[in-house]
Order: C-alpha cells, then structure tokens, then sequence
C-alpha cells in the first residue's frame, strides 16, 4: 500500500538577521535536498489559515492534515489536553499554561529560558499542590508548555505570551485586552495567576505562569472516516499529534532531542560546535549558520562507520 509523509517545517524561515546580511536563516542555508525537491516536483502556494482565524500553527495543522479549523478548531489548549489524555467535559475549559520569565512587569521569555523537564514538572507538581482544589489542575506537558484545566469554567480571551515579548504584561492579563478585565471569571483568572506566582517563587526563582489558548473540547472526526486512512503524527509539541489520537490514528510527542545519540559500533562522543565549518570523520560538512542543517543526512548514510552519530 502507497503511504504518504507530510514534512512541515514549522517556522523554520526564521526573521531576516543583520549577520546575515539581511537574509534568513533559510536563505543563508545550503539546502541541496530540498532543493532538488523542488526542482523535482511541484511548487506552489495553499492557504491553510481560514479567514477571521488566527495565523498560528496550531490552525494551519489542522488544514495540513485535512480537517476544516472554521468547522473543529475551538483552542489551542483542548488540543494539548486531548494528546495528553486529559479528559475535558463538556463545561470544562482548558488552558494552556506557559511557564515564563516577567522581569519589571515585561515579558522576557515565553519559555522561563527554555526550563528543563524535571524542573517544568516540580513547577506544576507544586501548583497541583497548593492550587488544585477541585476546579482548577495543573498538568505539566514538555518543558514549559503546561495545561490548566478549568472544571465547570468559563473562556476568558487570553493572549499569548509570544506575542508581547519584551512589552508590558499589565494590558494583557486574562480578559484585559478585550475590554472583559471587570468579569468574574477574568478576575477569577488573574487571582490564580498572581497565587500561582507566589507559589512558583519558593521553587525556581524569576519564573511566573500566563494563561492563553483557552478553549473547550474540540469535536473532531476521525481521520480514518474522512479519508480512509490510518495514520501516526510525531512531533515535538503537545498539541500537534492531537489531532491523531482518536483510533483511528496514533500519536507520539517527542520531548527535546538530546544532545547526543550514539551508534551502536562507536564510542558516544558530543558533537562538534556548530559555530564553525567541521567535519566528521566520515567527510560530511556542517557549515554556520543554520538551524535547518542537521546530522541526519549523515546519519542515514554513513552511520555506522561516522565516528558518532549526529542527533535528529
């Protein structure tokens, strides 16, 4: 039977950089696979963001695979929960609950500096403890994308903490940026937001919670009954395989790549710095700068007569 692979390069364009002269990254890079691709297929452009909806990836996805965002999508949020198992009912609202980093009242870091793990699960582990009280749960996803679930609450339009990087955060707490700052349920919202804050102050210094990607239950098809297909999504962010965790599908979200893995004929050794062209001792070149170059290629060919194996 013919299977299909969808590859989406999530934001890999990255911004135009003055190191590079005013390219992107992907501009700058050498990229000779896709390119033969492309000369080899067919280009063009889809609009995969319905009119009206946000611009985010979330949305997008769900088109790359198919569904309609306009008829299924109802948050980011319900999306995380649904791939890690979170029951929501129907008057439930979930909400995505970054871990970041408010310095002096601005947004510093959407990812409280990229925090590990284990430390992303002491967070939440502690929240769970002194704030979960029946209608509010904390649930620790990967790193610092986290879930608050909202037993028998309210949807409060919420921003995300990308978008205000390096802005102040008084005009954006939940429900203040629609004018809704003087609701209950906002102000419910923003009272957990400055006790979840105290609590995290005893646990990793200078990290605070933000609520945003609020949402109920989305209701989605099976994707085997849309298109007669079974199929499987891996990737790196909670909300991404969820669209395939009905039976029809499976799901695997993969945590932050190591910074090594290891073949099984050579000794493990960490990989070069990427600050500057190497080589590895099977002659393959990794040059500066890029993000979209990784050790794969190599992998996949020379493995396992590379010295170590280059991470995926």
């Amino acid at each position: 039977m013919r299977k299909r692979i969808l590859l989406v390069p999530d934001g890999m364009a990255d911004e135009p950089q003055a190191a590079l002269g005013g390219r992107t990254p992907l501009e700058a890079a050498e990229t000779p696979a896709m390119d033969r691709l492309a000369r080899g297929g067919v280009v063009g452009l889809v609009r995969t963001i319905p009119a009206g909806m946000p611009p985010a990836s979330d949305v997008g996805n769900l088109s790359v695979l198919g569904y309609d965002p306009a008829a299924v999508y109802s948050g980011r949020s319900p999306l995380e929960a649904a791939n890690l198992n979170v029951g929501l009912g129907p008057r439930d609202v979930s909400y995505r609950c970054n871990l970041v980093t408010v310095t002096n009242g601005v947004m510093k870091d959407n990812t409280a500096d990229h925090v590990s793990n284990d430390d992303a699960r002491a967070c939440f582990a502690a929240l769970q403890a002194a704030l979960g009280d029946g209608a509010f749960e904390f649930h620790a996803g990967v790193t610092y994308r986290g879930l608050l679930i909202w037993r028998g609450g309210e949807i409060v339009p919420c921003t995300a903490p990308h978008d205000i990087l390096d802005q102040p955060v008084a005009g954006c707490l939940p429900g203040v940026a629609v004018g809704a700052a003087g609701s209950p349920a906002a102000a419910a919202l923003r009272d957990l937001q400055r006790r979840a804050d105290e609590v995290l102050a005893g646990v990793r210094p200078n990290t605070q919670v933000w609520f945003w990607g609020e949402g109920k239950s989305p209701s989605l098809p099976r994707f085997r009954d849309l298109y007669g297909l079974s199929g499987a999504v891996v990737g790196p962010w909670t909300w991404c395989a969820a669209s395939a965790v009905s039976p029809a599908s499976t799901s695997s979200t993969c945590p932050a790549p190591p910074e090594t893995s290891t073949p099984t004929t050579a000794p493990r050794r960490a990989p070069p710095s990427p600050r500057s062209p190497i080589t590895t001792s099977c002659g393959c070149m990794w040059r500066r700068p890029t993000r979209l170059r990784t050790w794969a290629t190599c992998a996949r060919r020379c493995a396992p007569s590379s010295a170590w194996t280059p991470r995926s």
